[in-house]
């Protein structure tokens, strides 16, 4: 026994640690992914791209100090709970509700998307410095302020007495690194330069590169291949284009075009490890390079002469890319552009940033008629599906859409007030309802209904985490009070259980009843969240609002008088 039990010891020894990474939630970082990929598919559901919505949640984040998340929002959780910034503040909601689960202060005002990591750290930056908080209590972890560090250029030299100085926007890699690429012009305070740096979950420095008099990324984060050994970063001042490896910042390839322009550090990576980017060749157009960058496969016809956004890449399928007011969408293998739609939007610089939700949706936030909405596109039919207005005016940033297994989330900033808004996904089509006969409550003066709610999906299978809410309309002088029979939160919703069903009882006092009184009833009405049109145009609908009467027959009262 001894011996078997040395040898497992040491087999259990010899097996390799779990990698960290990012943490196994829809939409942990910036961009969804190390690769930028902007991206989602959620098995389970054909079509699965929020065809139907319902505003859930929206909460105001109270931070001083900072500016826009200029085409960055909201990351999540592996539960759902979403994590954003707010000036001098970083907040973790409540996935069901919005409500504060924890505030913590950062140094200085902040412009960057949290990013979560497996680990349970969640990471931002603020004043030249990247922080860690713990992601269930938001305490304080450890930060990085780098000053007086030694990293290489480009060239391989080594380069003593660096500083990072400049927000960064943070990307967990799948080996377990803190990727952090400064924002804002190249050099820095006392002539030192701005390196990119990379760190450990513990907040030491692995490795930092620059080049000249620094890297400006124009609030654009690095892209890692899928392996995690590759790292791709663009410069807006000179139009290079680097690949590094993650793990030693050893020199992989680079490349140059002259594009000196922001578009340039607009990089994302295909599941093949290919290269997306815009290049000035001919004018700003697409293009798609080979893993080692030395090969173009394909540069796309079109150009573009506006503001670009970073590549969506819909799986293996379809680019996707917001400009000029339009949506395109160029075939991934050759570079055809297959979908072109113009949102008539109020000018060139009013389409946010692309998502793609299991390739048959995509998201963005615009601006049209001097109003910002939140848009969903059908790109296999090239039609709008619906539109929401998010805000009457325009906002001061064109955020990115976050998207989970259940809700959509977009984080605004209009003037100096932040706001977090989550809006359900509606997947289910049947909603029923049923209530059991009024039963004497014990040796009470009360009597009890129990209604059952119970949401299914096309194939009449159980919807599990359905938000639903419940409210009554009593006619009538009874006394009368809802109680959930399973967990609601602070703003009346409940969520279904596995089966699909969420549990109420009714609850009538007859304490005060009065024998002059007529028959009473109750009728109780049920919100499906994710099935009303609310105030979403051109939104494919259906019934959302089903009601239950419990009654009080004369002669069942008449059995059920009670003596003070």
């Amino acid at each position: 026994m001894r011996a078997l039990l040395s040898a497992l010891l040491l087999a259990a020894a010899a097996l390799p640690a779990a990698a960290a990474g990012p943490a196994n939630s829809p939409w942990p970082m910036a961009r969804r992914d190390p690769q930028k990929s902007s991206s989602a598919t959620f098995a389970g559901a054909a079509p699965s791209g929020f065809h139907k919505l319902q505003h859930w949640w929206s909460v105001t984040l109270a931070g001083t100090g900072g500016g826009a998340a200029i085409g960055d929002s909201v990351s999540l959780d592996e539960n759902g709970n979403a994590y954003a910034t707010s000036g001098d503040s970083i907040y973790a909601l409540s996935k069901s509700s919005g409500g504060l689960i924890w505030r913590s202060t950062l140094p200085a005002g902040n412009f960057t998307q949290p990013a979560i990591t497996d680990t349970g750290l969640v990471i931002t930056s603020s004043a030249n410095a990247v922080v860690a908080f713990s992601s269930a209590t938001g305490q304080h972890q450890w930060t990085y302020r780098p000053v007086g560090v030694t990293v290489i250029d480009l060239a391989g030299t080594t380069a003593a007495g660096q500083i990072f100085d400049g927000d960064a926007h943070p990307v967990i890699t799948p080996g377990g690194q803190v990727l952090a690429a400064p924002y804002g012009e190249n050099g820095s305070a006392s002539g030192q330069r701005r390196p990119m740096v990379a760190l450990d979950f513990n907040g030491v420095l692995q490795w930092g590169i620059l080049k000249g008099g620094g890297f400006n990324t124009s609030l654009h984060p690095p892209a890692v291949s899928t392996s995690g050994a590759e790292v791709y970063f663009g410069t807006s001042d000179s139009g290079f284009l680097y690949g590094r490896f993650a793990a030693s910042g050893g020199a992989f390839a680079s490349m140059s075009d002259g594009f000196s322009d922001a578009d340039a550090a607009k990089v994302s990576v295909g599941p093949a490890g290919d290269v997306f980017h815009f290049t000035n060749s001919g004018g700003k157009r697409l293009e798609r390079r080979n893993r080692d960058l030395s090969v173009s496969v394909w540069v796309t016809t079109r150009t573009f002469s506006n503001r670009l956004w970073t590549p969506a890449i819909s799986g293996s399928s379809v680019i996707y890319v917001t400009a000029d007011g339009r949506l395109y969408g160029f075939r991934y293998s050759d570079g055809a552009e297959i979908v072109t739609l113009d949102m008539n939007v109020d000018d060139t610089y009013s389409l946010g940033p692309p998502t793609v939700v299991s390739s048959d949706t995509v998201l963005f936030v615009g601006q049209r008629n001097f109003n910002t909405h939140l848009y969903n596109v059908d790109p296999l039919t090239q039609s709008l599906r619906w539109r929401y207005t998010l805000n009457s005016g325009s906002m001061a940033n064109l955020p990115q859409v976050t998207v989970s297994t259940h809700a959509i989330l977009v984080h605004t900033l209009t003037g100096t007030t932040h706001r977090v808004h989550s809006f359900f996904k509606g997947t289910y089509t049947g909603v029923s309802i049923s209530s059991t006969p009024l039963t004497r409550l014990g040796a009470t003066s009360q009597m009890i209904s129990t209604i059952t709610v119970t949401a299914t999906d096309a194939g009449a299978n159980p919807v599990p985490g359905a938000p639903i809410q419940m409210a009554s309309a009593l006619s009538g002088s009874l006394g009368f009070t809802l109680t959930p029979l399973q967990a609601e939160d602070g703003l009346g919703f409940s969520t279904t259980a596995a089966n699909g069903q969420v549990r109420y009882v009714a609850t009538f006092d007859f304490s005060t009843w009065d024998a002059s009184v007529a028959p009473v009833s109750s009728t109780l009405t049920v919100t499906a969240l994710g099935l009303a049109p609310a105030t979403i145009q051109l939104q494919n609908t259906s019934a959302s609002t089903f009601t239950v009467t419990v009654s009080t027959p004369r002669s069942r009262i008449s059995e059920t008088r009670f003596c003070a």
